[in-house]
């Protein structure tokens, strides 16, 4: 791969407080070395012995998950020792805006007074950690920033009325990863917590909120019995609701005004100025929007562009695109349907049956038969058997 140069910075109160963390950029470029096949990674510094010990387990597991993944040699110039946590405890959450983040926020709130150590004082969003920051197109990469700086100015608003300080890290580390797929399978939990690693003087504890997929989980980047072991001896990583379902979140969101008023999940990067956060149209805000219908709350979410959804718009959204997205929806039908919300869960569980016999001979030819009637070439063979 050509060489990087990875620049983190950050404004405010939490400049005096960022430090070049050996153990952040180790936690930057193990996953990928991993990934790609490398002998060792060689680290400046010295190099936390509780973080040494944890990758070694996270590096079983990878290897356990994926066959092109084998562990690599951690190599220190200047070894190993303990990191010191600071004195006294101090919780922060990485903070997206979407239902997750949003929901493990409220879920803490809920739980432990502002005087406990486990109460978020912080939140941090990572700006630069989005998909289309590995498009080649600048165009592209420019409307994500921007979109990423409506999600800030919301969570601004949101931290002052929910008594917490919100830090931007700006970063170009996903810059590393050469593909999606890289950091979705293997790069995603532990480029998120590395940075927080950085602000060690700040806090002790760091939340990462995980995915809301239901059980069984598949190997994934960020993954509960993952994302703890990125954990250092000062900064210690978690997930406080590893397996509350995606509705269960929702629902916590739902009944809390200003985190529904900043709920922000879509994909798109090119809204105009003044529409609402969400398109409406992506499957994210899909799935999203289903779930709030579930709830009877999508009406109270200004951040949608409509009060409710059609049979033609569950009809008409977006193609399924893989196996997690499958099973968000398929988890979301029982809950339309004690919903009496029955015209929207009959197309749902259509398109859902027709996703999973997609690959079925039946499908298969009429598939060819339909391409053979509009005008296709070639033959269409048909095997059959008793």
């Amino acid at each position: 791969l050509p060489e990087r140069r990875i620049i983190i910075e950050t404004c405010g109160r939490a400049a005096s407080d960022l430090q070049a963390s050996p153990d952040a950029f180790l936690l930057i470029g193990l996953p990928l070395a991993c990934w790609m096949d490398e002998q060792r990674v060689e680290i400046d510094g010295v190099v936390c012995t509780a973080l040494r010990e944890h990758l070694g387990e996270a590096m079983r597991l990878w290897s356990h998950w994926y066959e092109r993944v084998r562990p690599v040699a951690i190599e220190p110039t200047e070894g190993f020792r303990a990191t010191q946590p600071r004195n006294p405890r101090r919780t922060a959450i990485l903070m997206s805006g979407g239902v997750d983040s949003l929901a493990n926020f409220r879920a803490n709130r809920d739980a432990y007074s502002l005087e406990h150590p486990d109460a978020i004082h912080e939140a941090l969003f990572l700006d630069g950690l989005t998909l289309h920051e590995l498009d080649e197109d600048e165009h592209v990469r420019r409307l994500s920033r921007r979109r990423d700086a409506r999600r800030i100015e919301n969570l601004g608003r949101l931290a002052a009325s929910s008594d917490y300080e919100l830090t931007v890290l700006s970063t170009n580390s996903l810059g590393l990863y050469p593909d999606w797929p890289s950091y979705r399978d293997i790069g995603f939990g532990a480029l998120m917590i590395a940075h927080a690693h950085l602000l060690g003087a700040r806090f002790s504890d760091i939340q990462l909120s995980s995915t809301g997929l239901p059980l069984p989980l598949p190997p994934h980047g960020s993954h509960p019995a993952q994302d703890v072991l990125y954990s250092t001896a000062a900064v210690k990583a978690r997930h406080p609701l590893p397996y509350m379902d995606r509705l269960t979140k929702l629902e916590l969101i739902a009944d809390w005004p200003e985190g529904l008023a900043a709920l922000d999940v879509c994909f798109t990067i090119d809204q105009e100025n003044g529409a609402p956060a969400n398109c409406g149209r992506c499957s994210k805000c899909f799935r999203t929007m289903l779930g709030l219908v579930a709830l009877g709350r999508l009406a109270d979410a200004k951040t949608f562009p409509c009060d409710d959804l059609t049979p033609s718009q569950v009809k008409h959204a977006p193609p399924f695109k893989d196996e997690n997205q499958v099973r968000y929806l398929e988890a979301l039908l029982p809950h339309l349907e004690a919903a009496g919300r029955t015209d929207l869960a009959g197309p749902l569980q259509l398109r859902l049956h027709r996703w999973r016999t997609r690959d079925s001979p039946r499908r298969r030819l009429s598939r060819a038969l339909r391409r053979r009637k509009a005008g296709g070439r070639g033959r269409v063979a048909v095997v059959t058997q008793d």
